[in-house]
């Protein structure tokens, strides 16, 4: 490949340009050839960063400003897995180090993060394990600017872990603080503690402003969506200001149905009831105000938001277990916690109570509870990191058919989520295993809706 810019000098159509001739291409026929290649593992984070880097004739350092300077551009390179027909982020991406000591005394205008995320090249290629990463394929190439409905939200991520650091609370933050842009560890096990201001006596873990994952795997779906499928914007569908919380607006909306059935709710929203649980989705989003059964929701996707229902007794039980889609057991044991699958599945959820007075009753006759938005908090994320920890170690030992039940788990467990027991996955040491997903367990799951009131003042009013 020819080269033909200055990384320092280029305008941003120039490095656009440049960049697009980068797509579909293989990282091995697109470095220079003079130069010696460090050897590696395909895992060895930063490793493709810095082979993008020699592509564009990046010299790596450790200074503030931009990689692209003379364009104000900062460049990103973010590895995808294949998750059926779809590309999702495989791990946050790291945008700067976050400098206790500086941090309070910034204003979001002045905030060093900010300047960062201004402009954005994000390089994205397809990550395969076992495979060398000279083999990766960057798959897409885009220039982006975070919008007017996404800047409030990065403030408030900014603003909950600066007033953390601000009262003396840097070693509490955690991945829950931020809904687009988080605080994330660095260094094995989250490195060495380093100072924090106001409070002397208690060291913090080193850690990074970086892009959670859900909006990472949003930016590339939207550039490479279908002219045919349609997105829409709360924002822009509710008549809100960038600055407004939907999710407030979201929450307003539900709970105009909170202790009717499904039925009643259906014949207000004018649709028919479906038997099946996509019946209740669909009701659901016409609920908040969509009208598009079909349409993605972007302030859903960038977010990271998944419509979780969950049927419940009248007592208030759960009838069954959470569910999370099937994973890949070799893809599974060479996850790290803070960038797995689940924990991205977990940033948010919009949970939905549906009474029924039994586990057989239909789902037209299912109570309507009150919705309410979930993330994990701090202690209860460091307890579902230790039994995710726990069962991919044993599924790493070869134990992937034997795993213990929710009986034995405070948080989550493991179970078939196959079509039948001939679908099956390959697994470490044993081989082919019927496909298993993590749940929450209903015990956990009943502890949430509690916690946020979705059966109060609806158990035994209409069921």
């Amino acid at each position: 490949m020819e080269y033909g810019f200055d990384p320092h000098t280029a305008s941003a159509a120039e490095i656009t340009a440049f960049a697009a001739r980068l797509k579909g291409r293989k990282i091995c026929e697109l470095l220079p050839a003079s130069g010696s290649l460090r050897e590696g593992s395909a895992d060895d984070k930063g490793r493709v960063g810095q082979y993008v880097e020699r592509i564009f004739g990046i010299v790596r350092n450790n200074a503030q400003r931009p990689d692209f300077e003379g364009a104000g551009i900062e460049l990103k390179v973010v590895p995808m897995r294949e998750r059926g027909s779809e590309l999702r982020s495989k791990e946050r991406t790291n945008v700067t180090m976050i400098d206790y000591m500086q941090l309070p005394g910034e204003t979001w205008a002045t905030a060093t993060v900010k300047k960062k995320l201004e402009k954005i090249l994000f390089v994205f290629y397809v990550h395969q394990d076992d495979v060398d990463a000279l083999e990766f394929v960057i798959t897409e190439c885009v220039l982006w600017t975070p919008g007017e409905e996404l800047l409030p939200q990065l403030r408030r991520d900014w603003t909950a872990v600066k007033d953390k650091v601000s009262q003396g609370g840097a070693h509490l933050i955690s991945e829950g603080d931020g809904r687009v842009l988080g605080a994330a560890t660095k260094g094995a096990g989250g490195g060495r503690l380093v100072k924090q201001p106001f409070n002397a006596g208690v060291g913090a873990k080193p850690r990074a402003w970086a892009l959670k994952p859900a909006l990472t795997t949003w930016i590339l779906s939207d550039i490479r969506r279908p002219q045919d499928t349609a997105s829409i914007s709360l924002h822009e569908a509710l008549g809100l200001k960038p600055i407004d919380d939907f999710e407030s607006v979201v929450l307003q909306q539900l709970e105009r149905f909170n202790g009717h059935s499904i039925e009643s709710i259906a014949r207000l929203l004018g649709l028919t009831t479906s038997r099946a649980k996509s019946g209740a989705a669909t009701i659901v989003r016409r609920a908040i105000g969509v009208l598009d059964d079909r349409a993605r929701i972007r302030e859903f996707e960038q977010h990271g938001i998944e419509v979780k229902t969950v049927p419940l007794s009248a007592a208030g039980r759960p009838y069954e277990a959470m569910s999370f889609p099937a994973f890949r057991y070799q893809e599974l044991v060479h996850e790290d916690w803070e960038d797995s699958d689940l924990l991205v599945r977990l940033q948010r959820l919009l949970i939905i109570p549906l009474i029924r007075a039994q586990r057989s009753t239909p789902l037209a006759q299912a109570v309507w509870g009150r919705a309410f938005f979930w993330s994990p908090s701090a202690d209860e994320l460091r307890g579902i990191e230790s039994e995710w920890t726990d069962f991919v170690e044993r599924i790493r030992a070869g134990e992937a058919e034997h795993l213990p039940g929710y009986s034995k788990t405070d948080y989550i467990h493991v179970r078939p989520k196959g079509r039948d027991a001939m679908d099956t996955d390959d697994a470490p040491v044993v081989g082919p295993v019927v496909k298993k997903s993590f749940w929450l367990n209903p015990g956990f799951v009943e502890v949430i809706v509690r916690k946020n009131r979705g059966i109060e003042g609806v158990i035994g009013a209409r069921v």
